[in-house]
């Protein structure tokens, strides 16, 4: 793969918002507001996309709109970073009108996750260039009272330095308590739970470029001409959300048969996000059982691999968050329980 790099952002830098699935910006404007003012006490300035505020039914506009809305962020060359506002669903539906071209010529930073990784992935494979697997404008930023630390210093690590980012390490807390913006319910800090670090399933060492995310959002791109599958070796990146263990055991067969685990040398498996958080209701022994059961799932179908495989990493819907740059040589080794990215992810 021939890599682009985009060069770092430095303080008065500007950050275009974009939404390329879900009309978040225009149903949470508090959550907004909050989500600017923590960027610009980082430095940072933010611009939002023509059609960014579009509420058309379940999406932020039409497919053609929103594409349109990510090339005038990458076109735009007092832009230095695109962000995404939210996930969604159908952030899918706008590849047919990318023009891959005019981004693999404009390189600069790309960040988001969940469903945001049906871009992630084809900007990666079709115009070559480093994406971020990292926080989204509204949930992260947008946090009361502020984004939280580890997910700050993440961010600035990646994407502000070009030098290797080296070493990473778990936070010692995390949450995925659930609060309904709509009703103003984010007013308090969530409540966190202990860390507990990060999770060796299987031992060995492996080299390779990050590549993944969201494993749903992955299925769907499979056997689409937006998924090249990497030749390169790879530390295979996956993240769930309210899968229960049979569709989960599902979706992991589905990637292992589209053949996404042939060059792999590692899977970095991010920390669960609790089912039914959406009841409000969800107790953290919920959470630990799902992660054990999906870890149980992960052993047994990937443990025959003879490769790495570490859980409860800090990435995906789960806060804070690591920013994970895709595309990069990264090695996970349980002999020195070690995760690092040994390239830098930006470059003057």
């Amino acid at each position: 793969m021939q890599l682009k790099k985009p060069k770092p952002i430095y303080r008065g830098a500007k950050v275009a918002v974009i939404s390329p699935s879900y009309p978040g910006l225009g149903h949470f404007p508090v959550r907004s507001q909050r989500a600017e003012a923590a960027l610009n006490r980082i430095g940072l300035e933010v611009v939002f996309a023509p059609n960014a505020g579009v509420i058309s039914n379940y999406t932020a506009g039409s497919a053609k709109s929103r594409a349109d809305d990510l090339h005038w962020a990458f076109a735009n060359p007092d832009i230095q970073c695109v962000m995404s506002a939210i996930g969604g669903l159908n952030s899918n539906a706008i590849l047919p009108f990318l023009d891959f071209e005019l981004i693999a010529k404009n390189p600069k930073a790309f960040i988001g996750y969940s469903d945001v990784t049906a871009l992630l992935l084809p900007i990666l494979c079709l115009s070559g260039m480093v994406t971020f697997h990292g926080p989204a404008f509204l949930p992260e930023w947008g946090e009361f009272p502020a984004p939280l630390e580890y997910t700050v210093r993440g961010f600035c690590r990646a994407l502000f330095e070009a030098q290797p980012l080296g070493p990473l390490s778990a936070s010692n807390q995390w949450t995925d308590e659930f609060m309904d913006w709509g009703s103003g319910e984010d007013n308090r800090p969530r409540t966190m739970r202990m860390g507990g670090g990060w999770n060796f399933l299987s031992e060995g060492e492996g080299i390779g470029i990050l590549f993944g995310g969201n494993i749903d959002t992955m299925n769907f791109l499979c056997g689409t001409p937006y998924l090249r599958i990497p030749e390169e070796d790879t530390l295979l990146i996956l993240e769930a959300t309210n899968l229960r263990p049979p569709a989960f055991e599902r979706a992991i067969e589905q990637l292992i048969q589209a053949r996404l685990f042939d060059n792999v040398r590692g899977v970095i498996f991010g920390r669960y996000h609790a089912f039914d958080k959406m009841s409000g209701d969800v107790q953290s022994e919920t959470t630990e059982e799902m992660q054990r059961q999906l870890e149980d799932i992960l052993y047994r179908k990937l443990g025959s691999f003879g490769v790495p495989i570490i859980s409860r990493v800090d990435f995906g819907h789960t806060d804070p968050m690591l920013t994970i740059p895709l595309g990069v040589r990264a090695r996970l080794s349980s002999h020195d329980h070690r995760l690092e990215i040994l390239d830098s992810a930006v470059e003057n």
